[in-house]
């Protein structure tokens, strides 16, 4: 694990996994989730198809900076990511964006174009008109519910979960317990998820700017997902030309596990059309 100490003084805690030499896939996490939600077995099926594979903290999250009385908007999280791919040394990267992770990512590739050579947009939106405000629970706006200790902590982290459960998949509460207790370990701070949550509700892309993106870009959403409606990505799925869209019948706002290698094959198949593009570009010259 390392750290990137950004321009404007913050930290921004990441971890990189395999070889230098290998194509960069940057992996965004949500609305108050730590890296970590990023599951090692998960990105095996990354690293394993010959990706350098990179997740990391973002702002008010985790181990990296808090930004107290500070006010800001996912495009200054995307200027944090733009950061780190800069100091990477591996522009541009295969950038895969769950939720607010795929508002950033959006940010991203209509602010920095030569970051990205690829989108994967998980569950995400383009506008906060599609976020249920009322299925949030812990994170809704105004609504302040906040753990005392460890169980605590890992009760809410539950609760919160089981609203972006899917509908006819497998829920894995073990490995969610264990998350909830890793990530009171790490740093617990409902103070900065409210100020995540700030910038989320604030959130909006126009199509103009997103129909300027064109790298390949895949969407997928499930139709059970109770936090941000499947229209989202309807809607994404018109405004960014040549994009591909898979609506999954009954996920919910997770990544259930037996649907991991049909997401991860359709995510490297659409890497795969960008390095596609640079090698004839290449031969071509």
């Amino acid at each position: 694990m390392a750290e990137l100490t950004k321009r404007d003084g913050g930290v921004l805690h990441y971890e990189v996994r395999g070889s230098a030499d290998s194509p960069t896939l940057l992996l965004i996490e949500g609305l108050s989730a730590h890296m970590l939600g990023w599951r090692e077995e998960f990105m095996r099926f990354f690293l394993d198809a010959g990706y350098r594979v990179v997740r990391f903290d973002n702002r008010d999250v985790g181990l990296s900076q808090r930004y107290p009385g500070r006010s800001y908007g996912l495009f200054d999280l995307a200027e944090d990511t733009h950061e780190l791919i800069e100091h990477l040394g591996s522009t541009p990267v295969h950038v895969v964006g769950q939720s607010m992770g795929g508002m950033v990512a959006q940010n991203l590739a209509v602010l920095f174009p030569d970051d990205v050579a690829s989108l994967a947009l998980l569950y995400t939106t383009a506008t906060s008109v599609h976020i249920d405000t009322g299925a949030r629970g812990p994170h809704s706006p105004g609504v302040e519910r906040r753990a005392a200790t460890r169980d605590e902590a890992i009760q809410l982290h539950i609760v919160q979960e089981r609203l972006c459960a899917s509908r006819t998949y497998s829920f894995d509460e073990e490995w969610k317990r264990e998350l909830g207790g890793l990530m009171w370990d790490r740093g617990y701070d409902p103070d900065g998820v409210a100020r995540q949550t700030q910038a989320v509700f604030a959130h909006s892309i126009e199509s103009s700017r997103l129909s300027s993106i064109g790298v390949p870009t895949l969407l997928i959403h499930g139709t059970a997902d109770r936090l941000i409606d499947y229209d989202a990505s309807v809607e994404l799925y018109a405004a960014i030309p040549g994009s591909e869209l898979w609506l999954v019948e009954g996920m919910g706002h997770d990544l259930p596990r037996e649907l991991w290698p049909s997401l991860t094959n359709l995510i490297v198949a659409n890497a795969a059309k960008a390095r596609t593009a640079v090698a004839a570009e290449e031969q071509s010259a």
